[in-house]
C-alpha cells in the first residue's frame, strides 16, 4: 500500500488523513511537529514514505532537497494565503522560490483562481485539487434566528479580513445580532449587538443560527471552506469576491435578506455536486499516481 506523509495544520491534516485513509497508509505531522524535528529526524521520517504531501505552500530547502536526494515524491499543495504571500514578496525571494519549486515532483492548488494567480508570476504546472472538510447534507434546513449574521475575523488578522468594512455593518445595524468567530473582542467594535465567540469547534451550530455569513478578505481561495459550509447549510453569503450564488456587499441586499430570507438551495446544490466526498477523495488519490 502506498505510504503518504501529510504535513499540514491539524484541522486540515486530520480531514485529509480521514479522507484518504482507506486507500493509502497516511500519517499526519502538523507544521509544528515537523519544525520541531532535527534535520536527521526529518530525513529519517521522509525515508519511510513514498509520497510527502505538504498542504500549504513551502520553499523549505530541507524538505525539497531531502525528497529529491531520497527520490521521494513531494507534493506542494497551495491553499490560499500562501499564494498571496508569493504574489507580494520581493522579486529576489520570488526567484529563489521558483527555483525551489522546480525541484518539486507535483504542485497543486485548492482553487482555480490560485492557479491563475501563480501563473502570473511564472509558476506553472499546478494541478487543480480542491479540498473540503464537511460533506454531510443536513436532513433539513432549519429556520435561522431572526436578523442574525455570522462574521469570521481571526485575531491578529483583522485588516486582512476587512475589519474596516465589517465595522461599518456592526455599527450601522444595531438591531442585527452579529456572531463573530475567531476573535474575543475588537477595539472600537464592542457593540451590544456583537457577540464574540473566540475560536470554536461548533461553527456549524452558529451557521444554522444565522441568515447570512459575511466575508470581506484581501485575498481568498475560491471558494473558502467556510463559504462552502454556509452553502451546504442553505445560508446566504455576502462576499467581496465574485463567486456563484454569493451576494456582493450592499446595504439594500443585506436588509432584504434579513427581512425576506429564504434557503440558498442553489448554493447548497453547487457544493453537493462539485465538492462531494467522492470527488475530493478522488482528486487527492490521483495526486499519488
Amino acid at each position: 500500500m502506498r505510504k503518504v506523509l501529510v504535513i499540514a495544520e491539524d484541522h486540515f491534516g486530520n480531514g485529509i488523513v480521514e479522507l484518504i485513509g482507506n486507500s493509502v497508509q497516511a500519517k499526519l505531522l502538523t507544521y509544528r511537529q515537523w519544525k520541531a524535528l532535527s534535520f536527521f529526524a526529518k530525513v529519517k521520517t521522509i525515508s519511510k514514505y513514498n509520497y510527502i504531501h505538504h498542504f500549504g505552500g513551502t520553499d523549505s530547502k530541507t524538505l525539497i532537497n531531502s525528497c529529491r536526494i531520497l527520490r521521494k515524491k513531494l507534493i506542494v499543495h497551495f491553499i490560499g494565503t500562501d499564494v498571496y504571500h508569493i504574489l507580494n514578496c520581493a522579486s529576489r525571494h520570488l526567484e529563489n522560490e521558483k527555483k525551489q519549486l522546480l525541484k518539486v515532483w507535483k504542485l497543486a492548488a485548492t482553487g482555480k483562481n490560485l492557479i491563475s494567480e501563480l501563473e502570473t508570476v511564472g509558476i506553472g504546472r499546478v494541478e487543480y485539487v480542491p479540498f473540503n472538510v464537511y460533506f454531510n447534507n443536513p436532513p433539513e434546513l432549519g429556520e435561522p434566528e431572526p436578523k442574525t449574521a455570522l462574521v469570521y475575523i481571526p485575531r491578529g488578522r483583522e485588516e486582512f479580513y476587512g475589519i474596516k468594512v465589517i465595522k461599518g455593518y456592526l455599527a450601522k445595524f444595531p438591531d442585527i445580532k452579529f456572531y463573530v468567530i475567531g476573535n474575543e473582542g475588537i477595539d472600537g467594535c464592542r457593540f451590544s449587538n456583537v457577540h464574540y465567540l473566540g475560536w470554536i469547534d461548533n461553527v456549524i451550530e452558529y451557521l444554522d443560527r444565522c441568515k447570512i455569513y459575511i466575508r470581506h478578505t484581501v485575498h481568498d481561495v475560491m471558494p473558502p471552506i467556510l463559504v462552502r459550509q454556509a452553502f451546504l447549510r442553505g445560508r446566504h453569503v455576502m462576499y467581496n469576491h465574485d463567486f456563484p450564488f454569493c451576494h456582493r456587499f450592499g446595504d439594500e441586499i443585506f436588509i432584504d435578506l434579513m427581512d425576506n430570507w429564504y434557503p440558498n438551495i442553489a448554493g447548497q446544490n453547487l457544493i453537493l455536486q462539485e465538492y462531494s466526498r467522492e470527488k475530493i477523495a478522488g482528486g487527492f488519490l490521483n495526486l499519488y499516481s
